[in-house]
C-alpha cells in the first residue's frame, strides 16, 4: 500500500526536517525527530561507557555506604546491556564505618589511606554482591597516578579493561590510595576522565547525588534551576567560579565539570547526572540525563586543568 502525505502533511514534514538542519548547524548532534518531540541523540552509537560512581551517590539517608544504592547502580548496568566499567569512589569511608563503626572503634585512629586499605575489601564485596545478583562478575584494578604517568604501565591497564570486557567482566577500578604519594590521593573524577581517556569509550557518565550542573547550589537554594545541557566553554567557566569539595571525598562538583568537559572535546557522549530513574539505562540508550555536556569548537579553554 502506498502512503500518500496531503499537502498539509508536507509542509509540516519539510517544517521539521528545515528545523532539524537549522538546530543540527547550532549544536551537532542535538537530536532526531520522533512521535511526540525532540530526543538528545548521542554522537555514536553507545557500546561501551564509564561510569563515575562518587562516595554521595552510594550513601543511604543515614550517611553510610547503602548496599541499596549499589544494587540500583548494578542493576541499571546490566539491563542498559553495553558494556561498563566503574570508577568507583567510597575506600575511605566504608574503611570508616568498619572502624569507627556503632559498635566502637576496634583500632586506633588511622590515616586517610589506612582506612582505604581497611575500606577497600568492604567496597570491593559490595560491588561483587550488587553485581551477582545479575549474574555478573567484577574484576578489582587498583591503580596509582604513577601507574598512569608511565606509557608502558597505563598501555597495561588499557589491555587489562579491554580483556575484561570482552569476557563480560565488569572493571571496579579505584586508586589505591595505600601506596599513592600524595597523603590525600587522586581525585576519582580525574582518574575516571583518564581511564577514559585510555580505554576511549562511546560514553562517559559521572553519578552525582545532586543530578547534575546547577546555576546555584541545590543544597542552599531548592530553587536553583538545572541546566539540562551545557558546552565546554561554558562548563569550564562554571567550573572556575566555584570552591570546595565534596563532603563525601576528595573533589567537588568544579573538579566534575572540567573532568566531564575534557571527556566531551575528544567525542564522548557525556552527561553528569543522579542514578535515579533508570537514568544509566536511558543514558546508555541515548537520551537526555541530568546535564549534558557537549563539545563545540568555540569553547575556552582557559580554566582546563591537567590531567594525566
Amino acid at each position: 500500500m502506498v502512503f500518500f502525505l496531503t499537502k498539509g502533511r508536507r509542509r509540516a514534514a519539510r517544517f521539521r526536517q528545515e528545523a532539524y538542519r537549522f538546530l543540527t548547524a547550532l549544536v551537532p548532534n542535538i537530536g532526531y525527530l520522533y512521535k511526540g518531540g525532540w530526543r538528545m541523540r548521542p554522537a555514536r552509537e553507545i557500546n561501551r561507557m564509564v561510569v563515575k560512581c562518587g562516595t554521595g551517590v552510594m550513601t543511604g539517608r543515614f550517611g553510610k555506604l547503602d548496599r541499596v544504592m549499589f544494587g540500583d547502580i548494578a542493576r541499571q548496568c546490566a539491563e542498559a546491556r553495553v558494556s561498563c566499567v566503574i570508577v568507583s569512589s567510597g575506600a575511605v569511608k566504608s574503611g570508616k564505618e568498619v572502624i569507627d563503626g556503632d559498635n566502637g572503634k576496634i583500632g586506633g585512629h588511622l590515616t586517610h589511606k589506612e582506612y582505604a586499605g581497611v575500606g577497600a575489601r568492604y567496597l570491593l564485596q559490595r560491588w561483587g554482591d550488587a553485581f551477582m545478583h545479575h549474574g555478573r562478575e567484577i574484576a578489582q584494578i587498583w591503580i596509582t597516578p604513577m601507574n598512569l604517568m608511565d606509557e608502558g604501565e597505563r598501555d597495561r591497564i588499557g589491555q587489562a579493561i579491554h580483556r575484561y570486557l570482552w569476557h563480560g567482566f565488569i572493571p571496579i577500578i579505584n586508586e589505591n590510595d595505600v601506596v599513592s604519594e600524595s597523603w590525600r590521593g587522586m581525585d576519582n573524577d580525574l582518574l575516571a576522565a583518564t581511564i577514559a581517556k585510555i580505554i576511549r569509550p562511546d560514553a562517559i557518565l559521572f553519578l552525582t547525588a545532586v543530578g547534575g550542573v546547577y546555576e546555584k547550589d541545590p543544597r542552599q537554594d531548592p530553587r536553583a534551576r538545572r541546566y539540562d545541557s551545557i558546552d565546554t566553554g561554558t562548563a569550564y567557566e562554571i567550573a572556575s567560579l566555584m570552591t570546595g569539595v565534596s563532603p563525601h571525598g576528595k573533589g567537588g562538583m568544579g573538579e566534575k565539570i572540567v573532568q566531564a568537559a575534557s571527556c566531551a572535546e575528544m567525542g564522548m557522549v557525556t552527561a553528569i547526572a543522579s542514578p535515579a530513574g533508570n537514568s544509566i539505562i536511558r543514558f546508555a540508550r541515548g537520551e537526555s540525563v541530568g546535564t549534558m555536556i557537549y563539545h563545540t569548537t568555540h569553547s575556552n579553554k582557559e580554566n582546563h586543568h591537567d590531567h594525566y
